[in-house]
């Protein structure tokens, strides 16, 4: 709600389903009379249209609160919005973090005043959104592409029975 106060033109769009006992307090947030026609909500898409709403996104979230499941990996929706050329903000959790630095693919934030500056910078500077979705894009094809990481698995089972 503080970026529309400041008048920072955003909107915002969530896809997912909503866990049944947040929806109702969910619910409420997104209707507050302040930010309910810049939040648009969509309960459920097939992946097969996911890159047409990354092609209308200039930045996605993932915002996860820190517990063992996402200190453990990082979650595949990352790597799509990587896919989609988009940069990140990314809460703390380790290993979404080490992503985002060592990429260079977007932002990572600890707190709510991090999080608004990350917003910020990425709406204000389209140089650097732009080069971090290009940057975690070239990631996503040249590191985490399942065809190299199915190359690297043959080439080291051929070396093993030779």
């Amino acid at each position: 709600m503080t970026l529309v106060k400041e008048n920072y033109p955003v909107n915002f769009l969530l896809i997912g389903p909503v866990d049944k006992k947040d929806r109702s307090r969910f619910l409420g947030i997104i209707n507050n009379e302040l930010i309910k026609d810049r939040i648009h909500y969509i309960p459920w898409i097939d992946a097969s249209e996911l890159s047409s709403y990354l092609d209308i996104t200039d930045v996605c979230l993932a915002p996860f609160h820190k517990n063992p499941q996402h200190e453990s990996g990082v979650a595949n929706k990352i790597y799509e919005y990587m896919l989609g050329k988009k940069p990140v903000i990314v809460s703390d959790c380790l290993p979404q973090k080490r992503l985002m630095e060592k990429h260079n693919c977007g932002l990572v934030f600890s707190n709510q005043g991090e999080f608004h500056d990350a917003i910020i910078k990425l709406i204000t500077d389209s140089k650097v959104r732009m080069q971090m979705g290009q940057n975690g894009y070239e990631a996503v094809i040249n590191e985490y592409n399942t065809r190299l990481v199915r190359e690297n698995l043959l080439s080291l089972y051929k070396s093993m029975t030779n």
